[in-house]
This record gives structure tokens, sequence and C-alpha cells, in this order.
């Protein structure tokens, strides 16, 4: 009776371990995945924001240009 119950009681142990890991590990995989999705977003903005500068800046040098062709036909 004694040794059932002591199996029962390390089955019930195991389980709760093996839980505990799997909770454990999908948290450990959703932090990950958070900061992957965080570091992409963040590529992204970065992305997104040198394409506007380098578009603001072609138009200046446009605009640039045409001030520079108007000075010099007067």
């Amino acid at each position: 009776m004694e040794e059932l119950l002591i199996g029962q009681i390390n089955k019930l142990t195991a389980s709760v371990v093996v839980m505990q890991i799997n909770k454990l590990t999908a948290s450990v995989l959703v932090m990950q995945i958070n900061k992957l999705t965080a570091s992409e977003l963040v590529m992204q903005i970065n992305k997104l924001t040198a394409s506007v500068l380098d578009d603001k800046q072609e138009l200046l040098l446009k605009i640039r240009i045409k001030l520079n062709d108007q000075a010099c036909k007067r």
C-alpha cells in the first residue's frame, strides 16, 4: 500500500515538473517571439524612416537644381 502511494506521489510530482517545464518553455518561446517581433518592427521602422529621408533628400536636391537653373537663366 505504501509503495503504491509513493508511486502515485512520484507520478504526480513528475507530472507537475513536466507541466512547469512546459509552461516555462512556452513562456520563453513567447518572450523570444516578442523580442524578434519587436526587433523586426524596429528594423521595418528604420527602413521606412531611411526611405522617407532618402526621398526628402532627393526632393531637396531636385528643388536646388531647379532653383540653380532659374538663377542661371536670370
